[in-house]
C-alpha cells in the first residue's frame, strides 16, 4: 500500500512540477513584457508587474 502512494505522489510531484518549470524558463527566457502590452492594452499602467515582482521577491 505504501508503495502505490509513494508512486501517486510521485506522478502528482511531476503532472505539477513540470508545467510549471516550462512556465518559469519560458518567464526567463522572454521577461514579463507579454503582461506589461497586456495591462497598457486594457488602459492599465505597465510598470504594475514590475512592482509585484519586486514586492514579491521581498517577502521571501
Amino acid at each position: 500500500m505504501k508503495k502505490n502512494i509513494d508512486l501517486g505522489v510521485l506522478i502528482s510531484r511531476i503532472a505539477i512540477g513540470f508545467p510549471m518549470s516550462v512556465y518559469g524558463i519560458n518567464k526567463l527566457i522572454h521577461g514579463i513584457g507579454f503582461i506589461e502590452d497586456m495591462m497598457t492594452m486594457h488602459g492599465l499602467p505597465s510598470f504594475l508587474p514590475m512592482e509585484y515582482l519586486q514586492v514579491k521577491s521581498l517577502h521571501r
